[in-house]
């Protein structure tokens, strides 16, 4: 796979040009560091993990290597891949290996599960479960263009005990035109399946998706997935899918898992799409502390300047503490400084604790400096009243002025306390300690 390193933790494979990048496919358990910045621009960049695909233009497949029309080239066909093909595809197989080893081109279906040619539809079998430490390094502009991809980014499906950590991408575009309602697209991670992401972050990039679960940094975070230390610098996060949406500036949707210590200021420009938050776009029984977001957010109905929807599962909370968001807030219905809509399961709801919002919020109805409604079990949540002077009073939510705001010791009093993670400087918002 690389010419220094055996794959293990204490000797891992050495990454130091995009050849040996493109073999990190070729084992998916191993432990990999990047030696030096990578610039990708106009190189067949292959995508780490499993991913599903339909109505696709296969040209050929010779001696297992996959040959694509020119808008279908860099998605990580590797060996071994297998390749079910239907409707009008002329296919021959090898009997031997049952892969696919010629397509006329034409659309087909057909989906790469992982080397078993017994598993006939994606599964989470094949997940990247390695380490990946970018060793503090950058890889750059490079794209990643999906047609009805389910699971599209650097790595397409970060496994249990999978570690992407210590890397920043730079100028990356990442189009998913996806047919299909789920997307699950970023320009780190796809899908995070109880993996972990640590000190990643994402600079000058752009993210477009049609199909739910769409982030600057990762589409779809869950099981026991964490986040932490992420920093989402994207001009643009765009859904693109009517109805459909939790589009995130840094993850798309949360279901459990942990995001802290993490930044975003991209914007989330999805004018017809619901569920969108300036740092998550929904969340259940999900933790979002210590974070805050700055770039405006756009859409239809729970959104959210944080998050966009929080729901709970059973006795499971979803909680935002110790957090806050600058950015303007557009929507219909459901639009909050800090979070849209809360949806209350089994009788609990879920928190906002410790958090305050500075930005404008605008909506049709239900609109509020803090939360779009009265669903969370609010403690402490503050918001600008200059901005928003018609904002409910709903229990543990305040409206301060600018003035006030910027008059953090005297007036976010509550914010200070043994550990607290707050900076209260005169003449400045709170903010967070490094």
């Amino acid at each position: 796979i690389a010419t220094h390193g055996t794959g293990t933790v204490l000797d891992p494979y050495l990454i130091c040009h995009l050849d040996q990048l493109n073999r990190v496919q070729a084992d998916r358990l191993a432990s990999y560091k990047l030696m030096n910045d990578l610039n990708l621009s106009g190189a067949t960049f292959k995508r780490i993990g499993p991913y599903a695909r339909r109505n696709a233009s296969l040209v050929s497949r010779v001696n297992n290597v996959a040959t694509f029309p020119t808008d279908q080239t860099g998605h990580g066909w590797q060996v071994g891949d297998v390749v079910w093909a239907s409707g009008n595809a002329d296919t021959s197989f090898d009997s031997t290996t049952a892969h696919v080893v010629a397509v006329t081109p034409t659309s087909i279906s057909y989906e790469n599960p992982g080397p078993d040619a017994t598993t006939t539809s994606f599964d989470l079998s094949m997940p990247f479960q390695g380490t990946f430490d970018g060793n503090n390094h950058t890889i750059s502009h490079f794209v990643l263009r999906g047609n009805a991809v389910e699971n599209l980014g650097f790595i397409s499906l970060l496994g249990g005990g999978g570690v992407l950590k210590d890397i920043t991408f730079s100028d990356v575009t990442v189009v998913n035109t996806n047919s299909v309602v789920r997307s699950f697209t970023g320009v780190a991670v796809g899908q995070s399946y109880g993996g972990q992401l640590t000190n990643v972050t994402v600079n000058n990039s752009t993210v477009s998706a049609h199909g739910f679960g769409v982030g600057c940094l990762a589409g779809f975070l869950q099981g026991s997935a964490t986040g932490t230390r992420l920093h989402a610098n994207c001009s643009q996060v765009i859904g693109t899918t009517p109805g459909f949406g939790q589009v995130g500036g840094a993850v798309g949707a949360m279901y459990y898992g942990t995001v802290s210590d993490s930044t975003s200021t991209s914007e989330v420009l999805s004018y017809s799409t619901n569920q969108n938050g300036g740092l998550v776009g929904w969340m259940l029984a999900a933790t979002v502390q210590r974070s805050w977001a700055s770039g405006n957010v756009s859409g239809g109905d729970q959104i959210g300047g944080l998050v966009g929807t929080v729901a709970d599962e059973g006795t499971a909370e979803g909680l935002i503490i110790d957090s806050y968001s600058t950015g303007n807030v557009s929507g219909g219905n459901y639009v909050g400084g800090i979070v849209g809509k809360v949806f209350r399961n089994g009788g609990q709801d879920g928190a906002v604790t410790r958090s305050y919002s500075f930005g404008t919020v605008t909506g049709t109805t239900l609109t509020g400096g803090c939360t779009g409604d009265q669903g969370p079990q609010t403690a402490s949540c503050f918001f600008n009243v200059d901005r928003n002077p018609a904002s409910p009073a709903y229990p543990g939510v305040t409206g301060l002025t600018a003035a006030q705001m910027l008059d953090s010791p005297n007036n976010f009093t509550v914010f200070s306390f043994s550990g607290t993670p707050w900076l209260l400087d005169a003449g400045a918002l709170p903010s967070l300690m490094p």
